[in-house]
């Protein structure tokens, strides 16, 4: 399904589920690539995914926004909403995208979850140009029983 430059797409994960993603294609056509990678079951629909995507579109980026698998419009369950997971997606998209022209520039760009998971995939694959966390999460949030247990260690430590 095309709608000026927007592809609507069904891209296969190494798990062998589809990933649900939106293309948004740059005209003229360009060698830059930017993967954008929702937070904590966010979805790519979500209005601030969709105008940094129209935004990078402008400065000449093919953009890619996906649904991890396990959400939104993605095959799989929340159970299947892991990291190694997350982190096989932006693999999967990259090959797919790759598949179709050479990008030279590849730019992961990421909020919250999103963000650490970027951060992460960019340290392990050298083709990765940029990444852009946007509030990076560091992973869940401290239950009460650890935050009292991390602040009585810091508290008589001194620190």
């Amino acid at each position: 399904m095309t709608k000026n430059n927007i592809v609507v797409a069904r891209i296969s994960s190494t798990a062998g589920k589809k990933i649900g993603a939106v293309i948004y294609y740059s005209e003229p056509p360009t060698d830059r690539l930017a993967i954008l990678c929702p937070g904590y079951l966010d979805t790519k629909s979500y209005d601030h995914l969709r105008k940094l995507a129209e935004t990078l579109v402008l400065c000449g980026c093919t953009v890619v926004v996906f649904d991890p698998i396990g959400t939104w419009g993605s095959e799989g369950t929340i159970s299947d909403y892991l990291t190694s997971q997350y982190l096989d997606d932006i693999g999967s998209i990259l090959e797919y995208m790759l598949s179709q022209k050479d990008y030279t520039h590849i730019i992961l760009v990421g909020h919250s979850r999103g963000g650490m998971v970027s951060i992460l995939y960019a340290a392990r694959d050298p083709r990765i140009s940029l990444v852009i966390g946007i509030m990076p999460s560091s992973g869940r949030p401290l239950t009460s029983s650890k935050l009292e247990e991390w602040h009585s260690t810091y508290s008589e430590s001194g620190n």
